[in-house]
């Protein structure tokens, strides 16, 4: 897995946004969805993984880039995120 629900958790923080309104923009039933998922029980299917990202106004591309580089050098994602702001 290449995300991590404290990546998940992290980037909605940044964003600004509540659990609530993060299950809201992923489409999902209930807040507990989005919190199972920053816990790592479960995680988005690619779709709302797509609609997170837009709704939090991030380049999925580049997210995706930095989560793929954080995996092959163990840093931590914000590091990854601040270095390449």
């Amino acid at each position: 897995m290449y995300i991590k629900g404290e990546d998940l958790k992290v980037i909605r923080k940044q964003a600004g946004l509540t659990i609530s309104e993060a299950a809201k923009l992923a489409g999902v039933k209930t807040r507990k969805t989005i919190m199972n998922w920053e816990k790592n029980v479960g995680a988005p299917n690619i779709n709302q993984f797509l609609q997170l990202c837009r709704g939090y106004g991030l380049d999925c591309h580049k997210l995706m880039t930095d989560i793929m580089h954080r995996s092959a050098t163990g840093q931590e994602l914000g590091a990854i995120q601040s270095h390449h702001s």
